[in-house]
């Protein structure tokens, strides 16, 4: 089947058609009939579209997983497969319901990644602003004022001046251009698994972002997997797909090899922990869920703890950035201030 034209779908209206196909469809709605609903409910809207190539899809015979897979910028290959399971087992109605969840839950973490970090991403775009703004706008009439003064400035003011200079000049709009230019060209070269598998490794070493990096990663490779054994998914098979849900290379390599090592022989929290990735509390209660036979429960559980960490440390990121954000911007404009008072307190003692 070839792929549909590039659709570009809002997370919340992914996250209402998961819902309402799942509650349609445990409601003994006809598959092809809820698409068609929700085709209509979604109205001009991309996922409106997607509705309704769906339903034509299936009503012709097609299977609804076949039909996902035509818009592999709406769906996920992990989300196809979870309902092509659904489909062969019979058990559709539980996937499309854990889907949901799942959906929900991706767009809950999202939205406090956002609102941990939108206020410190304006103090820090407020304390940029300041700094390109201040020195060649609003204080160059001071600068001007000193230099027709003839007096010899403190070094500190001269610094900010040549850094005024600097700022009004071409080479500082030449170097943003270069800058824009090299930001389009490094996000194209992204999209090379080798490049971001480096980039990742990088990012899970630097101090607070890495920690936060590793429990998202983390959290999504437990609840995926837990997602994928209760849909009936065998275990490696499980592992194998979750690993790609992390949504960081470095991350997801690291843990394929747990698959690899259970096809080996060795049990999960075995494998598990010859990775490196997750934690020893996180492994233990694997242990313990392998040991009463509560495998996918025991993640569910561990996954819900991680989420309880991860919560956790974005309050604490976004503790601590505030104040460092705000002590910067009080540095920086005392700079400021002692560079241009200071020259000026002397011009004045001069008259």
């Amino acid at each position: 089947m070839t792929q549909a034209k590039p659709t570009a779908v809002s997370a919340l209206d992914l996250q209402a058609f998961f819902r309402c196909l799942a509650t349609l469809f445990v409601s003994s709605v006809p598959i092809n009939l809820a698409l068609n609903l929700l085709g209509e409910q979604f109205g001009d809207r991309p996922m409106g579209a997607v509705s309704q190539h769906l339903a034509r899809t299936v009503e012709s015979g097609g299977a609804l997983s076949q039909a996902m897979t035509c818009f592999p910028t709406v769906f996920s290959e992990l989300q196809c497969g979870l309902v092509r399971v659904g489909e062969t087992s019979g058990r559709l109605d539980k996937v499309l319901e854990r889907l949901a969840g799942d959906v929900e839950r991706h767009h809950r973490r999202i939205l406090q990644l956002r609102q941990a970090l939108i206020y410190p991403a304006f103090l820090f775009a407020a304390c940029l602003a300041m700094l390109v703004l201040g020195p060649p706008y609003l204080l160059e009439p001071h600068f001007r004022l000193i230099r027709e003064s003839g007096a010899q400035p403190p070094p500190l003011t001269m610094a900010v001046m040549g850094v005024s200079d600097l700022l009004r000049g071409p080479l500082f709009y030449g170097g943003i251009a270069l800058l824009v230019a090299g930001g389009a060209l490094l996000r194209r070269k992204l999209r090379g698994r080798e490049l971001r598998k480096a980039v990742g490794r990088r990012i899970l070493g630097l101090p607070v972002v890495g920690r936060l990096v590793r429990a998202v990663a983390i959290t999504r490779f437990l609840e995926t997997a837990a997602l994928l054994l209760e849909a009936g998914v065998p275990m490696h098979s499980a592992l194998r797909l979750a690993a790609r849900s992390t949504g960081n290379p470095a991350v997801e390599d690291r843990l394929q090899l747990a698959a690899q090592a259970m096809e080996e022989g060795r049990t999960l929290s075995q494998a598990l922990a010859s990775t490196g990735v997750l934690p020893p509390e996180v492994l233990a209660v694997v242990r313990a869920g392998e040991e009463s036979g509560e495998l996918s429960q025991s993640l569910v559980w561990t996954a819900g703890m991680c989420e309880l960490q991860l919560e956790s440390l974005l309050d604490v990121v976004a503790a601590s950035v505030e104040p460092a954000v705000m002590m910067i911007m009080g540095l920086m404009a005392g700079i400021l201030m002692l560079a241009t008072l200071v020259p000026l307190t002397q011009v004045l003692q001069n008259l």
